[in-house]
């Protein structure tokens, strides 16, 4: 009896070591894990939003709204480049988030100079955002978005990227 025990217990592992050695097998277990990272990330994008006053809240989901607006012009006419613009409104509206939360540590602050600089960045998001709308409108064929704005406040992950984040969007409501 013992020696059954063993030599299924045996069996076992030899199966799970075939497995976990096959591909497929590990590309399903990092897909789970980019998963469980990606909610997590948007659950801490979630919680940070909803720490933010209504009237700064209210100015993320305009941004999102008028961003999505965007994004449905591009999806019309060239899917392909609907969904690089899709990761690069991703990372404009995390640097948005970003600059808001400094906006509001820095309300009670009285550090006047920086709250001018991060007033400054989410006013050249916006006007980023509204020029590509606008452009959008008026151009036959899409064209891709960048996220190459002259930032001046120092946030870390703000301004030029080398590629959008893999997370979901901010604003859902």
């Amino acid at each position: 009896m013992g020696a059954a025990v063993l030599g299924v217990l045996a069996f076992v592992v030899l199966l799970l070591v075939a497995l976990a050695a096959r591909r497929p097998f590990q590309n399903y277990l990092d897909g789970k894990r980019m998963q469980t990272a990606a909610r997590e990330a948007e659950a801490k994008r979630q919680a940070l939003l909803r720490s933010l006053p209504v009237q700064l809240q209210q100015r993320l989901i305009e941004l999102h709204r008028r961003s999505h607006k965007l994004l449905e012009t591009s999806e019309q006419t060239d899917p392909l480049v609907a969904e690089s613009n899709r990761g690069t409104i991703q990372h404009l509206e995390e640097v948005y988030l970003q600059l808001l939360q400094a906006k509001n540590n820095l309300a009670g602050a009285h550090i006047q100079d920086t709250a001018d600089q991060v007033d400054s960045d989410l006013a050249k998001i916006e006007g980023q955002v509204e020029l590509l709308l606008r452009n959008a409108a008026l151009e036959t064929e899409p064209s891709t978005i960048t996220s190459d704005i002259e930032m001046e406040s120092r946030l870390p992950n703000a301004g030029r990227t080398s590629g959008p984040n893999a997370s979901g969007p901010i604003a859902s409501k």
